[in-house]
């Protein structure tokens, strides 16, 4: 085996800022926003309204007073810099905005402003702020490696989910998950597809299955007496792997009877496997 090389460096008191460091240049990535009639649905403005400013606030005073955790992070953070090279959205942008310490300070620039002595070294919710919330809270996955690394343990998650939080209760939401969730609201499952399409689904996995097997195997909805519980995805409905379950399962069960289960009321389709 070859000998590793490593390369230790020297301790000189001296920070080096690296050069691939640039200030803004994500800013322009904005998320698609959400659809009005999916943020009515859910209780939000449809959009941005007259007052937002105070609506904004006063949301971020609630969320402080009932989320000990919350306050506690825009409190401690000592901008040590360990959490930045651990973030995968950083390494890629370059932007130190995109940095936890730097998008939470996006946050912590409001609450110094409105909730604590030192307003000067504040900033007030402006449109320009927003902007920014808009841009860089939703660059972050909420992958918490960064909590992982930081010395005091701050889970920037929370702070990503309090921002968009309230971006919500101003009528500022993101697509894909306003859109997603309403579809949960309309038909139970999240991606939006009722009884009648299912059962055109399963009308048509029968068919590939007799073409498979040569067998009639019948794909019953709703029948009662089931004993074997088999839960996918939903998006298995969506796609070609529900069928290779149902040829896996007939390996194993004699009957070869799956009975799909549909409740409007439940969060996800439950597939339900007969002996």
């Amino acid at each position: 085996m070859s000998k590793e090389h490593y390369h230790i460096h020297k301790l000189t008191g001296k920070i080096q800022t690296p050069k691939l460091l640039r200030k803004g240049n994500q800013a322009s990535e904005f998320t698609f926003l959400a659809f009005e009639e999916d943020m009515e649905t859910l209780g939000f403005p449809k959009k941005l309204q007259e007052g937002w400013q105070d609506k904004a606030v006063g949301v971020f005073k609630e969320l402080l007073d009932n989320n000990k955790a919350l306050k506690t992070y825009m409190d401690i953070c000592v901008r040590c810099g360990a959490c930045t090279d651990k973030c995968q959205f950083f390494l890629g942008s370059g932007d130190i905005n995109n940095t936890p310490v730097g998008r939470a300070e996006l946050m912590r620039k409001v609450y110094r402003y409105y909730f604590t002595p030192f307003s000067s070294k504040g900033e007030p919710f402006s449109e320009h702020v927003l902007k920014q919330w808009m841009s860089y809270f939703y660059q972050c996955s909420e992958c918490r490696r960064c909590s992982y690394f930081c010395p005091y343990g701050i889970d920037t998650a929370e702070i990503t989910m309090a921002a968009r939080e309230i971006m919500d209760s101003i009528g500022v939401g993101e697509k894909y998950a306003t859109n997603t969730i309403t579809q949960v609201y309309r038909t139970g499952n999240n991606i939006g597809i009722d009884a009648n399409a299912l059962k055109n689904t399963i009308a048509e996995f029968e068919e590939d299955l007799k073409d498979e097997t040569g067998k009639d195997i019948k794909i019953p909805i709703d029948e009662e007496g089931a004993e074997v519980l088999l839960v996918p995805p939903s998006a298995d409905f969506f796609a070609i792997r529900i069928l290779s379950q149902c040829l896996v399962m007939r390996r194993y069960f004699t009957k070869q009877v799956l009975v799909i289960h549909y409740h409007l009321m439940h969060l996800r389709l439950q597939t339900l496997v007969c002996l």
